[in-house]
């Protein structure tokens, strides 16, 4: 038997185990494979049954499984408890929190968007009395056009704070969320 033929056996009798386990044993195998034929051992007395090696492993697999049970249940309690709390700590804190970082991150973007309001309002301020300058005439319609085009500088002036405002209170509310999110699944960033 060759050994591809060996492996294509035992790796078919290994299904049941989980893959990492598998590829560990099927690593071993091929690792021991090139030693013995390295050693100048043929390839066909290599290895003997496939399926008793196979059946080794899965014995072994099970064994250590069943030794290590109960430590996995323990740890999984304790696991299952800090979740719950965590579940908790997020409805009666998390929740509220979201809901006043996602109404700050609203009143940034509202913010942002006053600022182009203001300058649309002095545009169109100074349209209409433009207008009404046209219509009428009368020196007094000309201050009204200074207003509004001082409205709208005001307004220009205020869109880059008002965007720098609204960028930290994002940053600020995009790093609260994925820091509540690792302490919801319970990871840790390593300092």
């Amino acid at each position: 038997m060759t050994y591809r033929q060996w492996e294509k056996a035992f790796r078919k009798r290994l299904s049941r185990l989980p893959g990492e386990e598998r590829e560990r044993a099927l690593g071993y195998y091929a690792e021991l494979y090139g030693d013995k034929l390295d050693a100048g051992v043929s390839e066909s007395e290599i290895f003997g049954d496939p399926k008793a090696a196979a059946d080794k492993i899965i014995e072994e697999s099970a064994e250590t499984a069943s030794a290590q049970g109960k430590t996995v249940r323990a740890r999984t309690a304790g696991d299952t408890a800090a979740r719950a709390a965590a579940v908790l700590l997020f409805l009666f804190v998390g929740l509220p929190l979201l809901a006043v970082l996602f109404s700050l991150a609203v009143a940034g973007a509202a913010l942002f968007l006053s600022g182009f309001a203001v300058i649309l309002a002095g545009v169109a301020h100074v349209v209409y009395f433009l207008a009404q300058l046209y219509m009428y005439g009368g020196a007094g319609y000309v201050a009204q056009i200074g207003i509004g085009l001082a409205a709208a500088g005001v307004g220009a002036l205020l869109v880059p704070l008002f965007l720098c405002c609204t960028k930290w209170l994002f940053i600020a509310c995009g790093k609260i969320f994925v820091l509540t999110g690792r302490v919801v699944r319970g990871k840790r960033e390593a300092n």
